[in-house]
């Protein structure tokens, strides 16, 4: 407990007290704050409001990276032609186990038919029948492209070697 001076009548007061018991004004309470100076404002913690901007922040990357707008749907069919087309190369290669596909934003795909047919193009490496591993372009019609509500999805595809 420290003793400060009234602002009304000058006596000294304790800085815990609600109102100088000597005049009856009340003490101020910036003069009562320990950690500033009196009339000074105390400041408030950024936390909150940086813990809140970071779960925005989380929220709107989670709902654009999970498909929450109107292309969801659509990227989940080119990703889905992206797959068949792997799998319909590998079922053409020699070696299919030493396939090195790049990431899936290396794939070139063109809709054919809305939600269902793709044109799928990449270039991928995989072992030939003399086990040098070898650069080769593929082109991929993928058709009937569908998602059954049991899971996964469904096809018809076409592979093509692209020639330099």
């Amino acid at each position: 407990m420290a003793l400060i001076a009234c602002a009304e009548c000058g006596k000294e007061i304790s800085d815990k007290a609600a109102a100088c018991p000597h005049c009856g004004a009340p003490v101020a309470k910036a003069a009562a704050n320990k950690y500033g100076p009196p009339g000074a404002k105390s400041k408030a913690s950024p936390w909150p409001a940086a813990i809140s901007i970071s779960i925005l922040a989380v929220i709107a990357v989670s709902y654009s990276q999970l498909g929450g707008g109107s292309k969801s749907k659509e990227r989940d069919y080119e990703f889905g032609a992206k797959m068949a087309c792997k799998e319909e190369i590998k079922k053409r290669l020699n070696d299919p186990g030493s396939a090195e596909f790049p990431s899936a934003d290396k794939f070139f795909v063109t809709e054919i038919t809305p939600k269902s047919s793709y044109s799928v193009t990449v270039e991928m490496r995989a072992r030939n029948g003399f086990n040098a591993l070898q650069l080769t372009q593929f082109r991929c019609v993928i058709a009937d492209l569908s998602y059954p509500s049991d899971g996964g999805y469904t096809w018809r595809g076409t592979v093509a070697e692209v020639k330099p």
